[in-house]
């Protein structure tokens, strides 16, 4: 092994390590979402258990999600959308946190700190608000953006190909 001319050793070089710890916010945010799970999922979990678990229960014949089981999901988006969890991602100016991204995964993880029941609708990326819907005009930001941001509204997402 020959070693680099003019190399540092790695113990030895002065480097700036990114700080993953939760800052003020995060932590408010998070005891939010504790008290948010308390008393808002667990109850509807507990009361419709026999429709959420296991997981296939939700589903109809057809393979589709039965209406009661959307009726829950999308309680709880709405739910959290007037807590402000639903589009926390998306800046301040459309009704969002403004977190950046380690906020955002730190928050996320502890979303799932509570297991995988209808906690996990109360925060979507994927089908929620998009940071690509930023570029609408702002006529569309008020009637699609920011009601989107607040979980009055849902969406989702659908990839075709080609041929």
């Amino acid at each position: 092994m020959t070693a680099t001319p003019n190399a540092i050793p790695i113990r030895q070089r002065n480097v700036d390590m990114v700080d993953f710890s939760s800052n003020e916010e995060v932590s408010l945010i998070k005891q939010t979402i504790d008290e948010f799970v308390e008393q808002e999922i667990e109850p509807l979990e507990t009361e419709h258990d026999d429709l959420l678990q296991p997981d296939f229960r939700r589903l109809g014949e057809d393979g589709q999600q039965k209406p009661e089981a959307v009726e829950l999901m999308d309680e709880i988006r709405r739910k959290s959308g007037e807590t402000g969890i639903y589009g926390m991602h998306m800046p301040e100016d459309v009704g969002g946190l403004g977190l950046n991204t380690t906020e955002v995964a730190q928050i996320e993880q502890h979303i799932y700190t509570h297991g995988m029941g209808l906690n996990r609708y109360m925060f979507e990326f994927s089908p929620g608000p998009h940071p690509s819907l930023l570029h609408l005009n702002d006529d569309m930001k008020d009637e699609y953006l920011k009601p989107f941001v607040a979980g009055e509204t849902s969406g989702c997402l659908c990839i075709t190909e080609q041929g």
